[in-house]
Formats: C-alpha cells, structure tokens, sequence
C-alpha cells in the first residue's frame, strides 16, 4: 500500500515531467494529422487499451507499477497518451502484459493492433526522460 506522503512525492514527480512531456507531445501532434498512426488521438488509444487491460484485472496504477518493477508515473504517462513513441518498443509492454495476464497476450495483442514497430522514432530522446523512467530503460543505440 503507498503512503499519501509517496503517493504526493509521485505526482510532484509527475507534474515536473508534465511540461516537457507535453512540450514534445505538441510537437508531434502538429507533425501527425489527428486520428491517424503515431497520433495524439492514436496514442491516448493506446494509453486506453493498458488501464482497460489493468482495471479489468483489479490492478491499481501502484499495484502494475509495484509488479512490472518500473515508477507509477511511467503507468500513468502511458495510460494517459503521453508515453514517448520508444517507451512503447521497449520491454515495458512485455512487462507489463506479463504482470496483468501473467502471460504475454496482453502485448501480442496490443502488437497486433497497434503496430508499435511502425512507429518512427527520434533517436536520441531518452537525454529528455526523468530519471525515474530512463534508469527503467536501456537507450535504442545501446541495444544495437
């Protein structure tokens, strides 16, 4: 169970991040017609099909968070619209299918819909994540 003092500290965290997140979430959305692939729309779809796919297994924000082994604010930027497009190529969607079905379907799944390796990336982004996030992630070119 988190405490209201951590729980204060994470959204402080989080409204710290906000501003940049956004600032880069503008900047695709006047790159990307809305509606279509690697939109804003198209990502808040995507931030749907997570907490449906958390909610329908009685999971809270916390709770995944706690169990994929990643920060709560990287559940609720994700949840939210606001993941960065690399966030979703990494293996946080692995994680998290695997800690709300306890299998992969969750991922292959959303793979399927969404089309994630499609998406263009900007690569090197990660020198703009919190470290909250980018300590969770290893960098697209250290994977190479």
């Amino acid at each position: 169970m988190v405490t209201p003092e951590q729980d204060k500290q994470d959204m402080l965290a989080y409204m710290d991040v906000l501003p940049k997140r956004l600032s880069k979430i503008t900047e695709r959305a006047g790159a990307i017609p809305a509606g279509q692939f690697g939109s804003s729309e198209w990502f808040k779809e995507v931030g749907d099909y997570w907490r449906e796919a958390r909610e329908n297994e009685g999971l809270s924000r916390y709770e995944l968070a706690s169990k994929a082994g990643v920060h709560v604010n990287v559940i609720r930027f994700l949840e939210e619209g606001m993941a960065y497009p690399e966030e979703l190529r990494g293996d946080l969607l692995h994680l998290l299918s695997l800690n709300i079905s306890g299998n992969e379907t969750q991922s292959a799944t959303f793979n399927q819909r969404f089309n994630v390796t499609a998406i263009p990336i900007k690569v090197p982004r990660f020198r703009f994540l919190p470290s909250f996030i980018s300590s969770k992630w290893i960098s697209m070119s250290e994977t190479s």
